[in-house]
């Protein structure tokens, strides 16, 4: 079952339970602590549109998919459309889409929710604008905002929201 694309019309709900998310809130899978977790959610959403270069990465057991064709879009209706109740800890990102930072819990909140603004309005403004993923290759934003929709789904119940 999908969950509901990042758009305008949720970008809220999402909002509203990230808010729910603390420093201190433990996780119920997985090893990202939580400032972590939100490093990894906006890494993701600086890709999405362009600001991080993932070209030349493979997520892993991916890279086969570009040779096949209609392959990488059977993944995004496999993935992201179909079956979005992900196996709890057995998804791993590559490192490189998980960095570390310096900052604060409430910095890296406040960095994330500025990001999900900016990705919602270049996806209004350009929504065929093409960002590239490892494993789907380059994708338009109206594709992202599905992507967004499950991998952000996906973390907050990884905290218990």
């Amino acid at each position: 079952m999908s969950e509901p694309a990042f758009t305008r019309s949720t970008i809220d709900d999402y909002k509203a339970r990230l808010t729910k998310v603390s420093s201190d809130s433990e996780r119920q899978w997985g090893s990202l602590d939580t400032t972590r977790m939100l490093r990894h959610l906006r890494f993701v959403f600086e890709a999405s549109m362009g600001e991080e270069d993932t070209h030349g990465q493979n997520a892993p057991g991916t890279g086969f998919l570009a040779y096949i064709p209609g392959a990488r879009h059977l993944m995004f209706l496999l993935v992201f459309k179909w079956f979005t109740n992900w196996p709890k800890g057995n998804l791993k990102a590559p490192d490189e889409w998980t960095p570390t930072t310096d900052k604060a819990f409430d910095e890296e909140e406040k960095l994330l929710l500025k990001k999900m603004d900016q990705f919602i309005d270049e996806l209004e403004a350009t929504p065929d604008k093409q960002g590239f993923s490892p494993a789907l290759g380059d994708i338009p934003l109206t594709k992202w905002s599905v992507v967004h929709g499950a991998h952000t789904n996906h973390h907050l119940k990884q905290f218990g929201v």
